[in-house]
């Protein structure tokens, strides 16, 4: 039995990813994703040392190789991807460091990286689906599933930039075993979203794959929902970048910054 799951409702927006074989990325969006880059170039943290005392390897899988992980803080260097300002995230948390992991994943031997290692990891749990969503995360997606040798599938986003709904196309067949993927997690919010729409199909959730973790607490998040699916959770660094409530905020309390909404770039 195969179940698609399609959620049409007005809060349901197919932001895509740019690539042969996948979701098309809207021309408007990508405009406001390069002015953004633009707008943040300035704040952009080069020095592998600074990268060093926000980034380090995760404990909540195996960890990573001193090789691989010096490899990701050159890489999260030579991108620019990681900002220092105040920032808004998608969560509505406020950050002094934004994480913009689109600017690292668009990197193929960054991007092939990342997969090669969750790929070694996730090789034993007879995956049949990778799966993902249509944002900065889905661009592990097609490149991890080609390294399992499994299909590859999307969830579109809603109106908040959240998993909402199985993209057209994207199957699942009922009893399928699948791999989640996206760049971080936060709160973990966007991957319990992922998880509920897999179950809905009849489907099971046997491993989750990130590039990072944002704080303590997403990293306590993402251990209790693996623990609580039972499902393999592989993640590689944990950024030690606390976010707080706009109301604990110091920066919004003193108007130093106005907060960046980054909704479309980033959880």
């Amino acid at each position: 039995m195969t179940t698609t799951l399609n959620t049409q409702t007005t809060e349901v927006h197919p932001v895509g990813l740019a690539g042969e074989g996948r979701p098309a990325e809207s021309e408007s969006l990508q405009v406001a994703k390069d002015i953004s880059a633009l707008f943040l170039a300035k704040n952009a943290i080069r020095a592998t040392s600074q990268i060093r005392d926000l980034v380090r390897p995760s404990d909540i899988s195996r960890v990573l190789e001193p090789e691989k992980f010096d490899f990701f803080v050159n890489g999260i260097a030579a991108t620019g991807a990681l900002y220092s300002g105040h920032f808004e995230l998608l969560s509505g948390l406020h950050s002094e460091y934004f994480l913009m992991f689109s600017r690292l994943a668009a990197e193929q031997i960054y991007r092939d990286a990342i997969c090669a290692v969750l790929a070694d990891r996730f090789m034993t749990l007879r995956a049949d689906a990778v799966m993902g969503p249509v944002s900065a995360g889905g661009l592990l997606v097609g490149k991890l599933a080609e390294d399992l040798k499994v299909s590859a599938g999307y969830f579109d986003l809603d109106s908040k930039a959240r998993p909402a709904a199985i993209r057209l196309g994207s199957e699942i067949v009922h009893g399928a075993r699948v791999v989640l993927v996206n760049d971080m997690a936060t709160t973990a919010a966007g991957i319990e979203s992922m998880v509920d729409l897999v179950s809905y199909c009849g489907a099971q959730v046997v491993g989750i794959g990130l590039f990072a973790t944002r704080g303590n607490h997403a990293a306590a998040a993402v251990r209790r929902l693996s623990s609580a699916i039972r499902a393999q959770a592989e993640v590689l660094v944990h950024l030690n970048i606390e976010t707080r409530p706009q109301g604990m905020c110091s920066a919004c309390a003193n108007s130093q910054a106005i907060p960046y909404r980054s909704c479309m770039l980033n959880s």
